[in-house]
């Protein structure tokens, strides 16, 4: 096993190779290099996109809405993709099915239904496309990835070797070289802790790799040998994502900060912002109690103290395909729809982007298209597809 991957949470400024002031466009901010190599960019408020040259996000596609039946509606799509030709393949988790539509937005055809049979899916978490441009689909209680081609065709099911490793969303990879990575735990030091395996042609793990750890502050409720714990609402956290080019990305919440490292552990580049503190106001401090009822209706206690008075700055981010990193901000009780804001593959900060709905944490930005499940006015959840003028 390789030894633990570090996620900046140490000390950057201490031994710094050298140290370089830059102005490029409206960008402000200092570009350093460890003594390890690491380059750490620190930017300002100011980005590099002027009014001329800014992205916007344009809606051209939206599927499902309250009044939508049959195919087009949706009630809970857990994964998304999209291929070369723009059709879009969605898993509905209700009924469970993987769907495809057309880069219109028509209903084209289902591909899988549930079932545990050849080519049915009991519970499917994700989607991927290998270097074949064939697709991958995670299922989870089948234990096993098919594989279909762009026509529809099941190709194969695959035995996947992480069956007891329980999630709600897959975080694993179909990298650039041809290799499936996934995640997984193994015991600790008394606990367990996550891993991400690196699989050979025959799914056999090749390589162990330790992914970031942080505690996540809780509420705790213990009767007899039960543990029971809640999340602190609006409590910094520890978000990451494996990236197919071969890296990972993290980011502890406590701070504007998003790290990219090889799966070797070593550090690549740092990228830090200064943005204003969001405030969490009483009401929403009310919200996040209410939404601990499940907790609470057991006899856990939620300390009201111990909700922060503001929200971490970042609430989730994405990698594209050309290496741009969009970061999901926190934002005001009485803002609408999402901001982002957007970084070139240096590191430098180029500008805030916003979608008039709110997106989830399911998202793939490809070329001049952003693809996410959202929820609409109607707290409805829809497919939609933006145009980023600009790009």
């Amino acid at each position: 096993m390789r030894p633990a991957l570090v996620v900046a949470v140490l000390p950057l400024a201490v031994g710094l190779a050298c140290a370089e002031s830059r102005q490029e466009g409206h960008w402000q901010g200092t570009t350093d290099t460890t003594a390890s190599g690491a380059v750490v960019v620190r930017n300002t408020t100011g980005g590099l996109w002027d009014s001329a040259s800014a992205w916007h996000l344009a809606e051209e596609l939206r599927i499902g809405s309250a009044d939508d039946s049959g195919p087009g509606a949706l009630s809970n799509p857990r994964a998304l993709e999209v291929d070369a030709a723009g059709r879009i393949y969605v898993v509905e988790n209700q009924p469970m099915e993987l769907r495809v539509y057309a880069p219109d937005g028509r209903y084209l055809r289902t591909l899988a239904r549930s079932g545990s049979g050849p080519g049915e899916i009991q519970e499917a978490i994700g989607l991927a496309w290998d270097t074949l441009g064939h697709l991958w689909v995670v299922d989870q209680r089948n234990a096993r990835y098919t594989v279909f081609d762009t026509a529809g065709a099941r190709l194969a099911e695959r035995r996947r070797p992480v069956s007891t490793f329980f999630t709600w969303v897959w975080m694993g990879m179909l990298s650039r070289t041809g290799e499936v990575v996934e995640v997984s735990s193994v015991p600790g030091d008394g606990s367990f802790r996550q891993v991400a395996l690196r699989l050979d042609s025959s799914l056999a793990a090749r390589d162990t790799v330790p992914l970031p750890e942080r505690q996540t502050p809780g509420f705790e409720l213990r009767r007899g040998s039960s543990r029971t714990i809640a999340g602190v609402p609006f409590a910094p956290s520890l978000l990451w994502r494996l990236d197919p080019r071969g890296y990972l990305w993290s980011s502890i919440t406590d701070h504007y900060r998003v790290v990219q490292q090889t799966l070797t552990g070593d550090t690549v580049r740092v990228i830090e912002r200064t943005v204003p503190p969001v405030e969490v106001t009483s009401a929403e401090k009310d919200t996040g109690i209410a939404q601990l009822r499940w907790f609470t209706e057991q006899g856990g206690v939620v300390d009201r103290s111990r909700i922060p008075d503001v929200k971490p700055p970042i609430s989730w981010f994405w990698v594209d395909d050309q290496g741009y990193v969009w970061t999901r901000r926190s934002q005001p009780a009485q803002a609408t729809g999402t901001m982002l804001d957007v970084f070139d593959p240096g590191g430098r900060f180029l500008g805030e982007v916003h979608a008039p709905l709110e997106l989830g944490t399911t998202a793939l930005i490809r070329g001049a298209a952003l693809y996410a499940i959202a929820t609409d006015a109607d707290d409805v959840p829809v497919i939609v597809r933006f145009r980023i003028r600009g790009r």
